[in-house]
């Protein structure tokens, strides 16, 4: 690295790279003057990060599939294995991080945590069971009055699209009751 053509004058350098510790070394710098600095960076410290994620549905079962990311100095992505655990092995410590688990019927668990000098297990994780209503909800009065048998059909994930709740008539426009602009998807 060279920077020609400095001023006269005082100067704070400053080398950083990602992974490593920031040196900073104050100069001052005479006309005319060359000068040369060497910076040796020490490596951050690592460690290892690892959790199990279960579902609120069946703790005792870990979620496979499951995206992790990890946010903070440094950026980490993984999926759970078979038991629904992730280790990642070289996080930077003494830093501070968020976390996003995501997984198919279930809610997004976000969360944060501080990386110190020591590996961490972040121990279960849960994420939420999205609960669908069932479908076609009947009851029925049985037994004299005194039983009520009730059946259903399965729940159905919604599909990403519009929802809404009527009688299932499609009708081509609604009333807002004031001056609006929508657009409308076909």
């Amino acid at each position: 690295y060279s920077f020609p053509y400095l001023q006269a004058g005082n100067y704070i350098v400053q080398a950083e790279k990602t992974g490593y510790q920031t040196l900073m070394q104050a100069i001052g710098l005479s006309s005319g003057q060359s000068l040369s600095l060497d910076f040796n960076l020490d490596a951050l410290p690592q460690y290892f990060v690892m959790d199990r994620v279960v579902g609120s549905d069946n703790p005792a079962l870990g979620i496979a599939g499951a995206e992790v990311r990890i946010n903070g100095y440094a950026n980490f992505e993984c999926t759970t294995d078979d038991a629904g655990s992730f280790f990642l092995p070289a996080i930077y410590a003494n830093r501070s991080y968020t976390y996003t688990i995501s997984s198919p019927g279930y809610q997004t668990l976000n969360g944060a945590f501080n990386l110190g000098n020591t590996d961490l297990d972040l121990g279960d994780l849960v994420l939420s069971e999205v609960a669908y209503a069932p479908q076609n909800l009947t009851a029925m009065e049985g037994g004299g009055g005194s039983q009520v048998h009730l059946s259903w059909e399965a729940p159905m994930e919604p599909d990403s699209g519009w929802l809404h709740y009527d009688n299932g008539d499609n009708y081509s426009s609604f009333g807002t009751g004031g001056s609006l602009s929508f657009d409308v998807a076909s």
